[in-house]
């Protein structure tokens, strides 16, 4: 995932869904999410997968934008 500071900035629409979930959590997060990732990226790219840059964050494999743990029911869309 990505750092604090971009996990403080999660999109508003990622942070619905989240509020949203019941359910058992690990580390905040909702296990579901976790057992399937799926990542959305602040261009609104829907990926059930992620590049690792060399600094340890999460980009976007279309754009190469950060990306964030979303619900895996999540579509793609513009933001």
């Amino acid at each position: 995932m990505n750092t604090q500071d971009s996990v403080d900035k999660r999109p508003e629409h990622i942070q619905a869904l989240l509020d949203e979930e019941t359910g058992p959590r690990f580390m905040g997060l909702p296990e579901r999410w976790i057992d399937h990732p799926t990542w959305r990226c602040a261009n609104g790219h829907v990926s059930t997968w992620n590049v690792r840059r060399d600094c340890g964050d999460a980009v976007c494999p279309a754009c190469m934008r950060p990306v964030w743990l979303t619900a895996p029911e999540d579509e793609e869309r513009e933001v």
